[in-house]
């Protein structure tokens, strides 16, 4: 895999972290697996270490020379065999539509997500995974609207909940199918549930064998046609952590994620020491010191979310361990009490609670402590382990169940090899059966393969004509032909009439427009995404010793000058995508420091870390952000293609989309939310409060002015429908 395919990669899984549903297993799997893509950015990872990570930064990501993954050209030719019946069109011109947003009901105090929505009977259905925290019958559960124009939803049903925790809700075209994870406390299990409306659903079993703790099942995509629903998705495979050896001290740490354990061993013989939890140094919660640093509680998360759940004004109270903590979430303090003799025994900054744990381990036979580290220095170690590894990567397989009637499911035998990285891309039935398009990414490059069948049970597979390149989206299909998103890298849509031989048939008319979102009904075919335009921050200012270095986002530049004579001193042109940081800039990691060379080797500046983030904070707060605008294309025929309007779709991130009779009706995050988030240049920020609970913040900014921040304790997105019709 080349630099800007793991580029792509490593911002691919962390945006699918942020649309997650919170707490699913695919998250916490991909948290743990951020560091490791980190690590694969090699020389890339300096950049953003030099920038921090800001909103300047990830656009400086779209900046070289080289196009990225979805940069187009402006030409619209497609490079593969072409079906001669179709022509691209994506400048017919501009379909005008009206759009309305509408929001679902939902019983008091539920949080909903993951929902769908599908063209039924004229009108439309959705079904969502509901929660109620304080619930009586506490457990998930199936949430089912109707809307006979897409406006008007009524809730109709509320399923019982499953035994189990849903983990996805996927549309086959002609129902719904549940995946439903339980814990037995050894291994996960999943069952399977299906639905043709959402409200009776049908238990169904699958032989997928137990999972390891190392083992992660997702399904991502089905499909139904012929009497048959298939249901793809992959099984992946963690390797294990790489033993951190400490040579000084003579000792091996070997991490265990899934024990939750790290286990100390004699580097010279290999024997065991001692086994200790892993809990303190990973998902511990805020901790109470004592003036010598002496540990005096550490907050559980039960604790925690008890005192979340019972709604707080300003201050939120915990009390655990005879300690009573209160952290006043307006005025950034806290204050630890012991509740016996009502002593203050610490008190200080809110961030004080939340100090970089220590590593300490003691020889249970001796009592002598043989490790003491901070997480940082621990880090820096498990940092040398990893590039000691020749590739890092999970193994995945993939997994294809198909069933006839809900309550079956046969896990289809096909020989696929075992990958490096493999990733449903799209699922779909059409005018030549079933079509599963797996992308594999390998260490050299990544490839395309297509598995197709006509009655869901017998596979057989081949690849699509003219190119092997991975392509994102779903698959769908109006009965005459099959579409989907992107081809060649490139944003767009492709359709076939057997899903062998593809023509692009419609591309964005800019490189700022993607697309992420496809279905097909009797209105036509609608994708949706997002256009964003090219932004770049301020540049980043570090001023040190006389010398000003700054850093261009636009062009990649950067310049240190002598502040007396105005003389540049050294001039670096960056390429973010490559491997190896370019020889004049030297990153100490030991040490926290940052130096730059000229390009005879002598050192002209030397920044710390912090520096570099306190530099990237400027910028960012100077940054002007530009929330996306959505994008919308569509198609009456599959033929010809517009750009719809989309005045009054603010919808940040389409989940699901149905196309009817004579609507179109899109699920997903407003973008009012998002755009609450980002902090201008001295702007006031609002989020208004919901009654009884939420809390205060109170930032102040680096020009010295204050933002006052009040924001609900439900922190996320408010998920709403749109309803978009030609005019």
């Amino acid at each position: 895999m080349n630099m800007e395919d793991r580029l792509k990669e490593a911002f691919e899984q962390e945006a699918e972290h942020l649309h997650a549903p919170h707490g699913s297993a695919d998250t916490a799997m991909r948290r743990g697996r951020r560091r490791r893509a980190s690590n694969l950015i090699g020389g890339a990872a300096l950049v953003l270490t030099l920038i921090g990570g800001t909103a300047a930064g990830f656009q400086l990501l779209g900046t070289s020379e080289d196009p990225g993954p979805n940069e187009l050209a402006s030409s619209t030719e497609s490079s593969q065999p072409a079906d001669e019946s179709v022509t691209v069109t994506s400048n017919a011109g501009v379909a005008d539509f009206v759009w309305e947003r509408a929001t679902l009901p939902k019983p008091e105090g539920t949080d909903v997500w993951n929902i769908q929505v599908a063209a039924r009977d004229g009108g439309f259905v959705a079904i969502g995974s509901g929660y109620t925290p304080r619930s009586e019958e506490p457990g998930e559960r199936i949430l089912v609207w109707e809307s006979p124009d897409g406006i008007e939803w009524s809730l109709t049903a509320s399923a019982l909940p499953f035994d189990g925790r849903i983990d996805t809700l996927l549309n086959t075209g002609d129902g719904f199918v549940a995946v439903v994870r339980s814990f037995d406390g050894a291994s996960d299990s999943t069952s399977l549930y299906f639905s043709a409306d959402g409200t009776t659903w049908t238990d169904g079993s699958a032989d997928l064998g137990p999972l390891a703790n190392n083992q992660h099942l997702w399904f991502v995509g089905a499909a139904s046609g012929n009497g048959t629903t298939v249901l793809a998705g992959t099984i992946q495979t963690e390797p294990p952590e790489p033993p951190v050896v400490l040579e000084e001290a003579g000792l091996v740490l070997q991490l265990d994620h899934f024990q939750e354990t790290f286990t100390v061993s004699d580097l010279a013989t290999g024997e065991v020491i001692t086994v200790i939890s892993s809990e303190a140094i990973y998902g511990r919660g805020p901790a109470v010191y004592g003036p010598d640093g002496e540990e005096i509680v550490v907050l559980s998360e039960d604790v925690l979310e008890a005192a979340y759940q019972a709604g707080f004004e300003e201050v939120l109270v915990v009390e655990q361990d005879g300690i009573r903590v209160e952290i006043n979430y307006l005025e950034h303090t806290f204050v630890a009490t012991d509740i016996a003799s009502e002593t203050v025994v610490a008190s200080g900054n809110e961030d004080d609670l939340y100090q970089a744990p220590r590593i300490v381990v003691v020889d249970p036979d001796t009592n002598e402590t043989i490790v003491d580290m901070d997480i940082d220095e621990y880090y820096r170690a498990q940092d040398e382990a990893y590039g000691e590894i020749d590739g890092y990567f999970p193994q995945s397989e993939l997994v294809l169940l198909a069933s006839r009637d809900g309550a079956k499911w046969d896990r289809v035998d096909l020989p696929n090899d075992v990958g490096e990285e493999i990733n449903v891309s799209g699922v779909g039935y059409g005018p030549n059966g079933f079509l599963v398009s797996v992308n594999s990414y390998g260490p050299d490059r990544a490839e395309l393969n297509v598995w197709r069948s006509a009655d869901g049970l017998t596979w057989e597979p081949f690849s699509p004509g003219g190119s092997n390149d991975p392509v994102e989206g779903p698959i769908v299909s109006d009965g005459k032909a099959y579409y989907r998103l992107s081809y060649n890298n490139r944003a767009g849509i492709a359709r076939s009439s057997d899903g062998v031989e593809w023509t692009v048939v419609h591309e964005p008319g800019d490189r700022g427009t993607y697309y992420n979102s496809l279905a097909s009904g009797g209105l036509g075919i609608v994708a949706v995404g997002q256009h964003s335009e090219d932004s770049y921050g301020p540049p980043l200012v570090i001023a040190k010793d006389g010398r000003t270095l700054m850093f261009d986002t636009e062009n990649g530049r950067i310049t240190v000058t002598e502040d007396a004579t105005g003389e540049v001193l050294t001039t670096i042109e960056l390429d973010v995508y490559q491997l190896e940081a370019p020889e004049q800039i030297i990153e100490d990691p030991e040490n926290g420091t940052i130096t730059i060379t000229d390009v005879d080797g002598t050192v002209v500046m030397e920044f710390t870390e912090d520096d570099a983030m306190a530099a990237s904070e400027q910028a960012d707060y100077e940054y002007e952000y530009l929330p996306p605008e959505s994008a919308v294309a569509f198609s009456p025929d599959g033929e010809e293609w517009f750009t719809a309007t989309s005045v009054g779709l603010d919808v940040a991130w389409a989940q699901n989309v149905a196309v009817g009779d004579e609507a179109v009706v899109i699920v997903g995050e407003s973008a009012e939310f998002y755009a609450d988030q980002q902090y201008g240049s001295g702007g006031e920020v609002t989020v208004e409060l919901e009654s009884g609970s939420g809390y205060g913040t109170e930032t102040t900014l680096v020009d010295g002015s204050t933002v006052t921040t009040t924001i609900a304790a439900d922190y996320s997105p408010t998920t709403y429908v749109w309803v978009g019709r030609p005019r």
